[in-house]
């Protein structure tokens, strides 16, 4: 059982992972959809609002685990990481320019449930192992993240070149799918973390 909690919780990092680079494959059809590259200040928030979201929230979903477990923030946390990718998919509907500030604020959650997987996911294999079996667990959790780097863009190529899913009355962009893809497969994570975890939670920690 805590193996299958550690392999569900690594699909979660892996995703967050993989958001971390997916986006660059597709910056030249997404651009083109906002306007072209006429601010590119502002068109690389599109990438940084994720990272910079990604990296604040590693600290504080640590802290937050020692208050209130990690196994509900980590649900907590692929909420958000799904509702990111739903807003960010969508954007394109609210035109050129608000559409790009809606991708961008659909970044920052998006990156917010991503980073803060990685240490809620470490908080839950250090809790459901020990000795030898832990650093492997924690080891196979922090690889998890490079993994997800690594496959990010060649995943967003395949995305890009073969997923077309025509919704009746919409005009979509396979950069869409890029984000809108991380829904479906959030939630069939969360359901499986229901099913393998659903007993399991850290310890609560109240000192400073």
């Amino acid at each position: 059982a805590a193996w299958a909690v550690l392999v569900v919780a690594s699909l979660g990092v892996l995703m967050g992972g993989a958001e971390l680079l997916v986006v660059a494959i597709a910056m030249p059809a997404i651009v083109a959809d906002f306007g072209g590259w006429a601010d590119l200040g502002r068109v690389s928030w599109i990438v940084n609002a994720y990272l910079l979201a990604y990296v604040v929230a590693m600290p504080i979903a640590g802290r937050a685990a020692d208050l209130w477990g990690a196994r509900i923030l980590f649900i907590g946390s692929l909420i958000l990481f799904c509702a990111g990718s739903l807003g960010a998919g969508l954007s394109r509907f609210a035109g050129a320019e608000d559409g790009l500030t809606l991708l961008i604020a659909s970044r920052v959650v998006q990156g917010f449930g991503g980073g803060a997987l990685v240490p809620l996911s470490m908080a839950l294999a250090s809790h459901l192992f020990s000795g030898r079996s832990r650093s492997a667990a924690l080891g196979l959790e922090g690889a998890a993240t490079f993994v997800g780097m690594a496959i990010g863009p060649t995943y967003g190529a395949w995305v890009l070149q073969n997923v077309s899913l025509p919704i009746p009355g919409l005009d979509m962009a396979a950069w869409q799918w890029i984000f809108l893809l991380n829904v479906p497969i959030g939630i069939v994570t969360l359901l499986a973390i229901y099913v393998v975890a659903g007993g399991v939670e850290t310890p609560r920690v109240r000192a400073r």
